[in-house]
């Protein structure tokens, strides 16, 4: 992460090579679409007379879906298939990765753990945060809770758990970082 955000190009490309090919990284680094829902027919017998599919889709910051949907549609060859967007909300900035909030958490993780690198990460999940940053509220959804791939497979699942030293830690950050920026 500290390469993909270096401002020497060699090194970010190199970091954006590493985190594209882990599943979870690659879904937050680019803008992404997920086919989901399809539709087509009206018996399992009979040739459908049109399909539809609803993408969901999720930009990062700075890029519009209008610009997704033109790159979609020139990958498309036939002019027989139409694209519209469904519905969409109005972009909310980023967050500002320089406020005392994020220097707060920057600063707390790094004196528990100097091996630590702090960077912005975009979520892959939904959040309310997006309405508060339309309004000029910054807000940083934070996971302080160091997990092996195993826990956050787990995550959100009947099994979810994360260990006692991970708990341990996030308490540790969470307090430390409130302490900071509230003092």
């Amino acid at each position: 992460m500290a390469d993909l955000v270096a401002d020497d190009a060699e090194l970010s490309a190199r970091g954006a090579k590493v985190l594209s090919d882990i599943p979870v990284f690659n879904a937050v680094i680019r803008n992404g679409i997920s086919p989901t829902k399809l539709a087509g027919g009206v018996a399992g017998n009979v040739i459908p007379a049109e399909a539809s599919a609803v993408l969901n889709v999720r930009t990062v910051p700075g890029e519009g879906i209008e610009g997704v949907i033109e790159r979609v549609r020139s990958c498309v060859d036939d002019p027989g298939i139409a694209f519209t967007i469904a519905a969409h909300s109005d972009e909310a900035p980023a967050s500002d990765p320089d406020s005392a909030m994020f220097n707060a958490i920057a600063t707390a993780a790094m004196e528990i753990d100097p091996e630590l690198t702090v960077v912005p990460y975009l979520s892959t999940g939904g959040t309310d945060s997006a309405h508060l940053r339309r309004i000029g509220i910054d807000c940083y959804g934070i996971l302080p809770f160091p997990m092996e791939q195993a826990d956050e497979e787990r995550m959100h699942g009947h099994d979810e758990r994360v260990p006692v030293s991970s708990l341990h830690f996030g308490t540790r950050l969470i307090f430390e970082s409130i302490k900071r920026v509230a003092s």
